[in-house]
């Protein structure tokens, strides 16, 4: 008996023959022939044949009586055998495992090159796989790989440990710059499979955006709001910021009302971020009103703000708080009028000694100015030493405490003048004894003294041309005006002229004045004084006494402007020759006596119609006669426009008439 077992291919895959009949008489009894084994793969039968043709041989008949020869016929292609897997994922529900794809979930005994066949760990989120049993129980070790030789189905077991714990890990990255501190709000730190899904609350930090948590330091790809945490892996999330956050701050100065009043911020800060320093914040300005303080409301509830916290990290609005009321400023004058003593300034009562930055409608307040008698204002000025140029006004809107200075000229000089009034009639001056023409306050009062005019009576003087009021007699230096005076005088006054003949002694030797002159004004021309007549003495002329000293008067001078008293002189009783005329010179031959030579007698003839008088051969128009001439028969009329007769001395003995002519 011999058997092929037909297992040389592929080598290393031995067959097993349990037939171990090596030979048989037709005495044994027939051999049920047992199938070969080997190890994956399926026996097809014994064939009687190398070429396995015709039937398997299923029993070895003793009768055949002949020697026998069988073939293990095998299947070409060995067994196959399943493996299963059981993942054991089924609790808790929703946590399905996985099997990887490289585990077999069939072998043959070639798998492998019939080596060994390895298990890959089974994964299910969440969980550590423990190992691949082949008990449900895990009894034993876990089994990791098997030979493929084991030619058996095969079914594992996953092993699996209790839900994972993961990690959830934050870097807030707060360090720079230091001091500005993140907070995180979220409290999940670790989480299994079996916890809900989380979800990632932003991470703040005062004065930052949080722009979001990534999952790598970098900040590549997109922020991570959440995780499930079926992603059953451990988590680091990195905070990712905005640069410092710049907040803005703004300034309501609430100036609107009253309008025109602007405020001034002197805070310049219009944004910060958390990396300034804490900004104090200093008043705000307006002229005329008090500043009561920042305040972070339009209604000023709480205290005013003086510092802005950087760490706030808010936007700011700041609102300035006034004084409803605007701030009275005083004004001070200084009237400068100490000395000299005894003459006060006045300053205006419309000079205000206050003011607001509303008054005159914050418009320019005047300064009228001070009034000082005897003295010029020359200004106020803003400082005592009166640098500058003088102040008119000023703007309500200057807001301060003003103190003027009132400067003055050195006393006025003050003009004194004189209308005399002498113009008409003309040649008729006044004197003015007055020599003041000038004064100051500082002077003495002044007494006016009448002026005079020669002819007239001084009425006084006035300080108006048309003489209304009372006469001046003088002012006082603290009247500080120019002074006019006009002199009023009376009309052309009347002097009396009397005139005392003188002729009383011898009694009964009347004299005859021809002078009509008794009054006389200035106004009047000068009158020649005509010698007055006396039969039998001559004139001596007119005395302005009674004594008869000094020179005769021959005129009188109106603008001797006084009352005239004359007082003629006569000369003592005449002595007068007789002349006679013998009229014996037609016809020639018969003289008559004549004058001797010496005498001096001076005729006059005139002629009866008194148009030409001679003396002498002298013409004498308007002769006149004073006294007879003896011898002149026919001759004797006087004409009156003569000044006197006169006499002169011949010898010392006799006086002999003469005339004079007219000058």
């Amino acid at each position: 008996m011999q058997w092929h077992l037909n297992d040389a291919t592929p080598a290393g895959h031995p067959a097993s023959n349990p037939n171990t009949v090596a030979s048989y008489t037709v005495q044994d009894a027939d051999v049920t022939i047992q199938p070969a084994t080997r190890t994956g793969y399926t026996f097809l039968g014994w064939y009687d044949n190398v070429g396995f043709a015709g039937v398997p041989v299923t029993t070895l008949r003793t009768m055949d009586a002949e020697d026998k020869a069988y073939y293990a016929k095998w299947d070409t292609t060995p067994n196959s055998y399943p493996i299963n897997y059981v993942l054991n994922d089924g609790s808790p529900a929703g946590h399905p495992a996985t099997n990887p794809g490289t585990n077999l979930t069939s072998y043959t005994v070639l798998t492998n090159g019939g080596g060994s066949i390895a298990l890959q760990p089974a994964s299910r989120n969440g969980y550590t796989f423990l190992g691949w049993y082949d008990n449900a129980s895990f009894a034993g070790t876990p089994i990791t790989d098997f030979p493929a030789m084991d030619a058996a189905a095969k079914t594992f077991y996953a092993k699996w440990s209790s839900a994972d714990t993961y990690t959830v890990a934050y870097t807030l990255n707060d360090g720079t710059p230091a001091g500005h501190t993140a907070t995180n709000p979220n409290t999940v730190t670790s989480y299994t499979v079996l916890d809900s899904n989380v979800i990632l609350a932003p991470a703040t930090r005062t004065g930052y955006e949080f722009e979001g948590w990534y999952d790598n330091p970098g900040f590549t790809g997109t922020p991570i709001t959440g995780f499930p945490t079926s992603d059953a892996e451990n988590k680091h999330y990195y905070a990712k910021w905005s640069a410092a956050k710049s907040y803005t701050v703004q300034w309501n100065l609430n100036d609107n009302t009253p309008a025109g009043h602007p405020a001034n911020n002197p805070n310049t800060v219009a944004s910060y971020t958390v990396l300034d320093a804490d900004v104090t914040i200093h008043p705000a300005t307006r002229t005329g009103y008090t500043f009561l303080g920042w305040y972070d409301n339009a209604g000023f509830t709480g205290t005013p703000v003086t510092s802005l916290r950087t760490m706030d990290a808010e936007n700011k609005t700041y609102y300035a708080k006034w004084d409803s009321t605007p701030n009275s400023y005083p004004i001070h004058y200084v009237l400068n009028d100490g000395s000299p003593a005894g003459h006060p300034a006045t300053n205006p009562a419309a000079n205000l000694t206050s003011y607001t930055v509303l008054t005159n409608g914050s418009g320019n307040i005047s300064l009228l100015p001070a009034l000082r008698n005897g003295y010029t204002f020359e200004g106020w000025y803003d400082n005592a030493a009166f640098s500058g140029t003088p102040i008119s006004g000023f703007p309500a809107m200057d807001a301060t405490p003003k103190t003027f200075y009132a400067k003055w000229s050195s006393a006025n000089n003050y003009s004194v003048s004189y209308t005399l009034n002498d113009v008409t009639p003309a040649g008729h001056p006044a004197t003015n004894p007055n020599t003041v023409t000038s004064y100051t306050v500082l002077d003495p009062n002044v007494t006016l003294a009448p002026a005079t005019r020669t002819g007239y009576d001084f009425e006084g003087w006035y300080d108006n041309p048309g003489f209304t009021g009372t006469p001046i007699t003088g002012f006082l230096a603290s009247d500080a005006e120019n002074k006019h005076y006009y002199a009023k005088w009376s009309a052309v006054k009347n002097y009396n002229v009397q005139y005392h003949l003188n002729d009383s002694t011898p009694a009964g030797h009347p004299a005859s004045n021809p002078n009509t002159v008794t009054s006389y004004t200035v106004l009047d021309a000068d009158v020649a004084l005509r010698p007055a007549t006396r039969t039998g003495y001559d004139f001596e002329g007119w005395y302005d006494n009674a004594a008869l000293t000094g020179t005769p008067v021959t005129n009188l001078h109106t603008m001797d402007a006084e009352n005239k008293q004359y007082y003629a002189k006569w000369s003592a009783a005449k002595n007068y020759t007789v002349q006679w005329e013998l009229n014996d010179s037609a016809p020639a031959g018969s003289s008559g006596d004549q004058p001797e030579h010496g005498d001096n007698v001076h005729r006059a003839r005139c002629r009866r119609d008194n148009s030409a008088c001679d003396a002498h051969g002298l013409q004498f128009p308007r002769l006149v006669c004073g006294s007879r001439l003896h011898g002149l028969s026919g001759h004797e009329t006087c004409t009156p426009w003569m000044r006197r007769i006169s006499t002169t001395t011949r010898d010392g003995a006799h006086r002999i008439p003469t005339v004079s002519p007219i000058i």
